[in-house]
């Protein structure tokens, strides 16, 4: 009997394993007939060439089995710090991790990077040290590594004989009994005080280790080989014993559905699929949910039920389920829940942009129909149509890199992409409102009154219609308002985006003949134009906080080439013979820097980058094409949508 779910994910380096241990375990849990291989092609996950070749995650995947009691859903989620900036949200709707180590390679950049990210987030990890089978490895030593680089707060829980086996400690025993105890009083004074006074109870102790483990801030390792199954049954044992999981009960049909959207793709069909993470509820075929206030209808649930792939049927609480809802979701989306991403962190602003063209121009629309597809499953990827050209926007280079081979390999479009430019931003530099009447010089059936103001850092577009305005224009056209006001906004005075600014409805009205949704959607910008010219716009430049994991003989020749590109340096944290430096610097100046990070870390540094806020931008303010008509020129706007009406 099932009891319990818990949504897994395995994350590694490159070449550490995670790949074959995932097949390992559904091969010995029955899950499939034999284990995969990477080689072959044959795994069930369908690793990418792209992703083997540059061991990151672009799409996740989920497969599932079940041990003991306990339904367990592997997520293959895009864990890559350098590649995805959403790694985060990917993590969210995991209730733990297992993360793999290669005893060949030891403790990786990349590694202490994606551990790094695990304990941001307070996820409960093991830590599996994989392909103790290979000669001259020393377990030991890798242990020891982990401990110093990964985490001082470690249990290890098996032991390696010297014929490569592997036997799991077992609570009682002397060494794990004093290590356990050490390592569990760090954290816990009253336990201290306890094993002092020499009151050492094992059951206190398996108390205290399953409460810090699941507090994600001690971290049991094990040891073992995927290739061949030595210690795969200790680990799982230890998945399930230790790690937190979501109790299987009886489905409340008077809970309203909440699930969490992480990733989108297609089915076998083709129809268009969305993975979701459901945190409380269940989830029915033909349900109506709310989405963002919108009302969606799902046309098919499937579930995992210890299966490799689901199966239809209601998805219950905890579960991972892949719908279809019409109209189709986005990464990000909260079913049940507010706006996009509600929740959790919000999707970062990209900071770079360029311009892609087909290397056959030909080709434009195939191009431009691929970049539509994978934007359609990427919320990473933005468009933006510049006249004939077709802007993308981007967190980096390995972006970049990663989405020309892309529309290469599955689109069969060669691109080429322009240098970069930063994406700038405008903020209102005070208040300022706008008003438009019914007819006029622009003909429109349509009355609105916007104001604007500035928003906290941070709080993007803040739309609000005071209640004072509920009915007095029918919902179809106050529902077009509230459309057409970020979109406006994405094009600011000086065509960059404004963000952190508040919209106000301070004026409606309408005709009950003549009056149409569209002569609202093509009125706001004109009054917003307005609004924004009364108070005036600041313009300013992206930030990234960027993270430099090196060797640490490298610290001091890297802390003065970062300063020498514009970059902040704060103190660096130096432990066992690695270096970590942290700082901000300029979006402006990323694409050189992941370009010669190689040249002043001897080939081994890793750079990592988030968003780091913003800076007011001091000097000429670039130009930038606008998409559209533009109601800041209200003479050639005017003449734009006459002539749109016409056509």
């Amino acid at each position: 009997m099932i009891a319990r779910t818990l949504n897994l994910g395995i994350v590694a380096h490159v070449d550490a394993g995670k790949t074959s241990l995932t097949e390992r375990l559904l091969a010995d849990a029955g899950a499939i007939e034999r284990a995969g291989s990477v080689d072959t092609g044959d795994t069930q996950t369908d690793t990418s060439s792209i992703e083997r070749r540059r061991g990151i995650t672009i799409s996740s995947a989920v497969v599932a089995f079940t041990a003991s009691d306990t339904h367990i859903n592997i997520l293959d989620t895009p864990g890559h710090a350098e590649f995805v900036a959403e790694v985060e949200r990917a993590l969210l709707v995991l209730d733990a991790a297992v993360l793999v180590v290669s005893a060949s390679h030891g403790v990786q950049p990349r590694t202490r990077i994606l551990m790094r990210a695990l304990r941001r987030m307070q996820l409960p990890t093991l830590v599996f040290v994989n392909k103790i089978d290979l000669a001259s490895v020393d377990p030991e030593a890798v242990t020891a590594e982990v401990r110093a680089r990964l985490s001082d707060r470690t249990i290890v829980l098996t032991e390696v004989a010297a014929d490569g086996t592997v036997r799991r400690r077992a609570a009682g025993e002397a060494a794990y009994d004093s290590e356990l105890a050490d390592t569990l009083s760090l954290g816990d004074d009253r336990l201290l005080a306890d094993l002092v006074a020499g009151d050492g109870d094992p059951q206190r102790l398996r108390a205290a280790l399953l409460r810090q483990v699941r507090a994600g801030v001690v971290h049991p390792v094990l040891h073992g080989s995927a290739v061949t199954g030595a210690g795969t049954g200790a680990l799982v044992a230890a998945i399930c014993e230790l790690l937190p999981a979501a109790c299987a009960g009886v489905p409340d049909a008077a809970t309203a559905p909440v699930a969490d959207v992480f990733k989108v793709g297609r089915d076998e069909r083709g129809a268009r699929t969305s993975y979701v993470r459901l945190r409380s509820g269940r989830l029915c075929n033909r349900d109506r949910v709310t989405v963002d206030r919108r009302r969606v209808k799902v046309t098919g649930v499937q579930a995992f039920s210890g299966a490799v792939r689901p199966e239809s049927r209601t998805a219950l609480a905890g579960e991972i389920a892949v719908v279809q809802t019409d109209p189709p979701l986005r990464v990000g989306d909260v079913i049940g829940g507010g706006a996009a991403g509600a929740g959790g962190p919000q999707l970062e602003r990209p900071a770079l942009e360029t311009v892609v063209r087909p290397a056959d121009p030909d080709r434009r629309v195939d191009l431009h129909a691929a970049l539509l597809a994978l934007a359609d499953e990427d919320p990473l990827i933005r468009l933006r149509t510049d006249g004939a050209d077709i802007a993308v926007s981007l967190f980096g280079d390995i972006q970049r890199q990663v989405l020309a081979e892309r529309l290469g390999q599955e689109y069969g479009v060669a691109a080429e992409f322009a240098p970069p430019t930063v994406l700038y931003v405008e903020k209102p530099a005070g208040a300022g409102t706008g008003y438009e009447e019914m007819g006029g010089d622009h003909r429109l059936a349509a009355t609105v009154g916007l104001s604007v103001a500035p928003a906290p850092a941070g709080a993007g577009i803040r739309y609000h219609r005071p209640t004072a305005f509920n009915g007095v224009v029918p919902r179809a056209f106050a529902q077009a308002i509230t459309d057409t006001v970020p979109a406006v906004l994405a094009q600011g005075p000086h065509n960059w985006p404004i963000t952190d600014c508040t919209v106000t409805m301070t004026a409606a009205g309408y005709d009950s003949v003549s009056s149409t949704a569209g002569d609202f959607r093509l009125l706001v910008p004109l009054v917003l134009a307005a609004a924004l010219h009364e108070s005036g716009t600041t313009a300013y430049e992206p930030l990234l906080r960027y993270e430099l994991d090196l060797p640490a003989g490298d610290c001091s020749r890297a802390m003065s080439a970062l300063m020498q590109r514009g970059a902040t340096v704060e103190a660096p944290r130096i432990d066992a013979g690695a270096c970590v430096l942290t700082g901000l610097v300029a979006a402006a100046r990323l694409y050189a820097l992941q370009r010669d990070v190689a040249s002043f870390t001897s080939g081994e540094g890793v750079l990592v980058t988030r968003g780091g806020g913003l800076r007011r931008f001091r000097g000429r303010l670039p130009e930038r094409a606008r998409t559209g008509p533009d109601p800041f020129n209200r003479r050639v706007y005017l003449r734009d949508i006459a002539r749109g009406a016409r056509a």
